[in-house]
């Protein structure tokens, strides 16, 4: 009967503990549109938020051009990022494994919405740029 004590207590003590590191997952699905310096909508998508440890987020993106804009860099097409959020500001890299040729989004998160800049941006600088709003 000890034996069985024992083992009962030892199992719901795994269970309660093993719980403990885990930061609960979330999958925030925001819809996308990205615009141009005069304000024309060149890109729409998704974008996916995952929670990590402290103020880290990763996900997917999946975002079409409209038309036939130019010098927008790599962010039509899918792919995962790495960015990080703190004090309602966003801060995504859209090509984590590049050095060069990047597109960074840069906004601040207002309930539901985030607006705020993508930057193309390479070895000489910062390419092009524009606005982008992202909707829960």
């Amino acid at each position: 009967m000890k034996i069985f004590t024992y083992i009962t207590i030892v199992f719901l003590l795994f269970v309660i503990f093993s719980g403990c590191d885990k930061k609960t997952k979330s999958n925030d699905i925001y819809q996308y549109s990205g615009f141009d310096t005069l304000g024309v909508k060149i890109i729409e998508g998704s974008f996916s938020i995952e929670y990590g440890a402290s103020i880290s987020i990763s996900g997917e993106w999946d975002f079409s051009a409209i038309g036939n804009p130019v010098n927008i860099g790599p962010q039509t097409g899918e792919g995962e990022y790495i960015g990080s959020i703190e004090n309602n500001e966003l801060r995504i890299n859209l090509n984590p494994e590049w050095d060069d040729n990047n597109v960074n989004l840069v906004g601040i998160i207002d309930g539901n919405t985030i607006s705020g800049d993508w930057i193309y941006s390479g070895f000489p600088g910062t390419l092009n740029y524009g606005t982008f709003t992202a909707k829960k």
